[in-house]
């Protein structure tokens, strides 16, 4: 070996148990010190070194604990859990495969998908779907029950009503005797029906009173009147283990749980299909539609609105409402003036 390779493994290796020929010492590092001479002390010069250790140890142990606890782990260590952003180490987001498939403590099924979209399922199919900080929807087992909430607009539908409240004030309730729609600030509402009173009749408001639609209603219809619970928890987990999805050339994502067909497109729009009722929504233009056998509700684009229930119809927009019962057909702008009445 060259001498200036034996010096440097002597240089490097010395405290490793590493002779200048490279030989390995088999001996601990305990019998090492044992083995090298110490000079001789007296009482007091070995009682003065050891509170001086003692002290330099306390200053080691105080520094250490100021410092950050990154910097106790080699930095290759954290390559996989940060980056360094202009020398600093900053965590790095794991990646997360979408699906996922949550069973909550609630005892219902949560589906994760892309474009922060959660579905909700309940053991008796009841589905609530939620677009972070856009709108949320939901619809119970039967169909009989439905809702909708939005920046641009609340609806309701329980069986044979719905009611409904629209950006600008504007509000309507479909019912067995026809459509009653306002804008909240007039002094009158109007009741369009083709069965009891024929045509536009107005009606005052103080006589009226809209629900209240600013609570998240939809928590109630999904949580509270669906089968949920921790006693739904063991039923939840077999149907996760049951469920199964496919991930398609074009990108589209379909997931089956408990019946319920989950389908999600690259461009981030979902279907969820569970007959009678098929919800349809999209992250990115914020617009959201349910389908049932009961009723038939949407909000769209551009502050557009719809709902549908047999020959009943309201449809909103910037410009006003046209409201419909059968023939009867009324319109009014966006000051609340009635414009048009058939």
């Amino acid at each position: 070996m060259a001498e200036s390779e034996i010096s440097e493994v002597s240089s490097t290796g010395a405290d490793d148990g590493v002779e200048a020929g490279g030989k390995v010492e088999s001996f601990p590092i305990e019998a090492k010190k044992s083995a090298a001479k110490r000079p001789e002390h007296d009482d007091d010069e070995e009682r003065n070194e050891d509170e001086k250790e003692m002290g330099q140890m306390t200053e080691s142990a105080v520094e250490l604990q100021q410092r950050p606890m990154i910097s106790r782990f080699p930095r290759r260590s954290l390559g996989a859990f940060s980056t360094e952003v202009q020398g600093e180490l900053r965590p790095r987001r794991p990646a997360v495969n979408f699906p996922l498939l949550y069973v909550a403590p609630t005892g219902t099924i949560s589906v994760l998908l892309h474009h922060d979209v959660i579905v909700e399922v309940a053991v008796d199919k009841a589905i609530r779907v939620v677009c972070c900080d856009k709108f949320a929807a939901a619809s119970n087992g039967r169909g009989t029950s439905s809702c909708i909430l939005h920046h641009d607009a609340r609806v309701f539908q329980q069986d044979t009503k719905v009611y409904s409240s629209f950006v600008g004030d504007k509000a309507a309730v479909l019912g067995s005797q026809g459509v009653l729609f306002a804008m909240k600030r007039m002094s009158e509402a109007y009741l369009v029906s083709s069965s009891t009173l024929k045509g536009t009749s107005a009606i005052p408001m103080d006589r009226l009173r809209f629900p209240d639609l600013d609570t998240d209603f939809s928590l109630q219809l999904f949580y509270v009147e669906s089968q949920t619970g921790e006693g739904m928890m063991e039923m939840c987990g077999e149907i996760v283990r049951r469920a199964h999805y496919e991930r398609r050339e074009d990108g589209t994502v379909v997931v089956n749980v408990n019946g319920v067909y989950i389908r999600q497109e690259r461009s981030g729009d979902v279907d969820v299909n569970c007959r009678p009722r098929h919800l349809r929504f999209s992250p990115s233009r914020s617009t959201v539609r349910i389908r049932t056998h009961f009723v038939d509700m949407a909000v769209q684009e551009d502050q557009k609105s719809y709902v549908k229930r047999g020959v009943k119809r309201v449809h909103v927009s910037r410009s006003g409402m046209v409201v419909s019962d059968g023939n009867c057909i009324t319109s009014m702008d966006h000051y609340g003036r009635i414009v048009s009445s058939t």
